[in-house]
């Protein structure tokens, strides 16, 4: 757990898929333990399924006790839930995805990120439960606190500046059609405007932003 800015953790998750909705930690753990299977890419892609999947995770931490951030890069999960696997009991230790309220997220961000706790020498057993109507890609990346920080405000520069060129772009096409009335230019701010919206659902920053009071809007 050394060094950890975004490290990709595909290839350290075990899946397994079911259509039971009313499947628990402990049924699964009690009926499909053998069943999982490793996952062989970074990024894992299951296109689009209805399926619930569930994921484990074990994470050792050869050293002192550390915080860590678990992150699920891919802001259109619907709900995720993680879960700590003990020798004699489950712990719920995490609630999130778009279909939560926003302000209910313990880190103000477009992605869904938990903040997990690793004690000294120890091997940490995660499970955890993934369900979307939308796209199952399941990118997890591991951060440190200070690392997360680093990264978000880069990307939050660098949004600014792509949808800052993009508000100018529309008001500038406004301006014109009201100055010319050439039908041509309205069109051309009306795709700019849906064009907008959609590129604020697929990246989260509209849930982040504007209706986060919605949860499941960015469908």
């Amino acid at each position: 757990m050394e060094n950890m800015s975004g490290v990709p953790l595909g290839r350290n998750l075990a899946l397994w898929r079911t259509a039971d909705l009313e499947a628990t930690p402990e049924s699964v753990l009690a009926n499909a333990a053998d069943e999982f299977q490793l996952l062989q890419t970074d990024r894992p892609g299951l296109g689009f399924s209805r399926d619930t999947c569930w994921l484990r995770l074990d994470v050792t931490n050869p050293g002192e006790r550390r915080t860590w951030l678990l992150e699920f890069a891919t802001p259109s999960l619907d709900y995720i839930d993680i879960y700590r696997i003990d020798a004699n009991a489950v712990t719920h230790l995490y609630r999130g995805g778009d279909h939560v309220p926003f302000d209910e997220r313990t880190f103000a961000y477009r992605n869904a990120v938990a903040e997990l706790t690793a004690p000294a020498q120890s091997t940490i057993h995660y499970l955890i439960r993934v369900r979307t109507t939308g796209a199952l890609n399941l990118f997890l990346r591991a951060w440190d606190r200070e690392a997360f920080q680093q990264a978000v405000v880069r990307e939050q520069i660098a949004e600014g500046l792509y949808f800052g060129i993009m508000l100018a772009m529309l008001i500038y096409n406004l301006f014109v059609y009201f100055g010319v009335h050439e039908i041509s230019y309205l069109y051309y701010s009306v795709f700019l405007v849906f064009f907008i919206l959609m590129q604020l659902a697929v990246n989260g920053m509209g849930y982040q932003y504007l209706w986060s009071a919605w949860p499941g809007f960015s469908d």
